[in-house]
């Protein structure tokens, strides 16, 4: 992600960066323009997450051993059990389909989440649909923070509010 690539509230990834060759709007929600602005500047980089302000943040597969590592350590702690040695096998990409997933859970329409994940029509409809389906996706990520948020507020802070 560029900085470059944000207007308010919208990321556009450019074509040359996006799977389907064609300029991808992603309308964020409130939720994760509240992280964007948390996130620091480095140098005088363009990259939104970097480490040395002139590459973005690379070498995933190390980083997701690190995570995983993390991942492990909280589980036992749950769990309570220091033997626990193994996680359930999953990759970056699992993330898009647990987006997906809850914003099924969301009561988001299944063509709205589609638009939202980027997922292009095929077929007749797909020649003749050339909405941007923007308002509905905008709708989509804003029900998924909703739930995202829901999940990760712990009852304490539910019950005080």
């Amino acid at each position: 992600m560029r900085r470059s690539e944000i207007t308010g509230t919208d990321w556009t990834i450019g074509a040359h960066r996006y799977k389907t060759a064609i300029d991808f709007l992603v309308p964020m929600s409130g939720a994760a323009v509240a992280v964007l602005d948390n996130v620091p500047r480095v140098g005088k980089s363009d990259f939104v997450f970097t480490i040395d302000g002139r590459h973005p943040i690379g070498d995933m597969g190390r980083r997701k051993a690190q995570f995983d590592e993390l991942m492990l350590i909280e589980l036992r702690k749950l769990t309570g059990d220091d033997d626990v040695t193994i996680l359930s096998r999953w990759t970056i990409h699992d993330l898009r389909r647990t987006a997906r997933t809850m914003m099924s859970q969301a009561k988001v329409p299944a063509e709205h989440a589609e638009a939202a994940l980027g997922h292009v029509k095929k077929g007749v409809e797909g020649t003749y649909d050339r909405y941007a389906y923007l308002d509905e996706k905008r709708a989509a990520f804003g029900k998924l923070a909703e739930l995202v948020e829901s999940i990760v507020t712990p009852i304490e802070a539910k019950v005080a509010a």
